[in-house]
């Protein structure tokens, strides 16, 4: 009514400009490509008031990412410097050094990236980005790694696999035999489409309002990719545990699935209870910002005890390169035994 019209005029009068224009936008704020601009910058969360929750999550991703470096750097520095001590290593050497550099380095590149989405919320998703492209990375040249392993560095793959114990590949009803060039084949199709899955998923989130109307849709196919190329790795290192027990090769794939299923999982558990935007001080911070601070905050944190076991489960031993391809096979053991035997024949002849 009229009446009422006045009413409110005259009491928004009385209201500071700062304090009408957050009242004004109260229930909306920039949505879509292009609106990170309008959120808050990193100097603007340091310098101005911020919600409360960032009064926590800012001391959490600090302590992750330190922690992370602490437990991490010394293993891969010595990693560089075993690389480095042969001043003309050959191809095998640096092609591993590349596959076994990448996984162990994830949990600090990852907390790295989850500390800039925390101090600097208009950058969030752009960081998204680039952390599924470590994730997929890491995924791939640890799948690299453990075929490198199998066929001894930079062997020939096809002559390893049949010198392999037999078993149960893909599934346990299956009957034991020894893995051959189509399971590789197999488990490098389902590895690749994670990787072009986990990729293509973080994209639509630069525009966060179809990400939003579409979260069932993301979470579901996410999953499902990546339960495809855990399962891919497991066969491997199931079908290789002869070779591969020698290289902690548990523990490496622990380290790589428990960090990038927490990133997932905290994302999802953080989605499901904030979804209200907060204006601070003239500030946006959409729900979707919140959620990415809380969910990169938690993942710093868990990288901590994940680099922890990675400082344990990569190191220089992995660089040395076996006599064999396969040890500690039963062909191989009587293959050498009947070459020793006719060889002492031959002597004593």
């Amino acid at each position: 009514s009229e009446k009422g019209t006045v009413f409110r005029v005259q009491h928004l009068q009385h209201i500071s400009p700062s304090l009408r224009a957050a009242m004004a936008s109260s229930h909306s704020c920039a949505h879509g490509i292009g609106a990170a601009m309008e959120w808050p910058s990193f100097w603007q969360l340091v310098t101005e008031p911020h919600p409360r929750a960032y009064n926590y999550l800012i001391p959490m991703a600090c302590t992750g990412f330190a922690l992370t470096a602490a437990a991490l750097v010394p293993m891969l520095v010595r990693l560089v410097l075993a690389r480095r001590a042969d001043k003309e290593p050959p191809a095998a050497l640096k092609t591993r050094f590349v596959y076994l550099f990448v996984p162990a380095s994830a949990p600090l590149v990852v907390a790295a990236l989850k500390f800039v989405v925390v101090m600097a919320p208009r950058v969030w998703k752009i960081f998204g980005v680039l952390s599924a492209c470590v994730e997929a990375s890491a995924f791939f040249c640890f799948l690299q790694l453990i075929l490198d392993f199998i066929g001894g560095g930079g062997g020939d793959l096809a002559a390893a696999l049949p010198r392999l114990t037999p078993s149960k590949l893909w599934c346990c009803c299956c009957s034991a035999r020894v893995p051959t060039l189509r399971d590789v084949l197999a488990a490098r199709v389902l590895v690749g489409q994670f990787m072009f899955v986990v990729i293509a998923l973080s994209l639509p989130e630069l525009n966060d309002d179809w990400a939003k109307a579409h979260n069932s849709f993301i979470a579901i196919v996410d999953t499902v990719s990546l339960v495809l190329c855990v399962v891919a790795e497991l066969t491997l290192i199931r079908a290789g545990h002869d070779v591969l027990s020698q290289h902690n090769i548990h523990a490496k794939f622990w380290t790589m699935k428990g960090l990038f299923v927490a990133n997932t999982f905290t994302r999802r558990f953080f989605s499901r209870f904030i979804t209200e935007s907060q204006h601070i001080g003239g500030l946006c911070y959409t729900g979707e910002t919140l959620v990415s601070g809380f969910s990169a905050a938690s993942t710093a944190l868990i990288a901590v005890p994940v680099a922890l076991l990675a400082a344990c489960a990569f190191g220089p031993q992995d660089l040395l390169f076996p006599t064999e391809a396969v040890t500690n096979c039963p062909a191989a053991d009587a293959a050498e035994s009947s070459a020793g035997s006719s060889a002492e024949a031959e002597a004593e002849a």
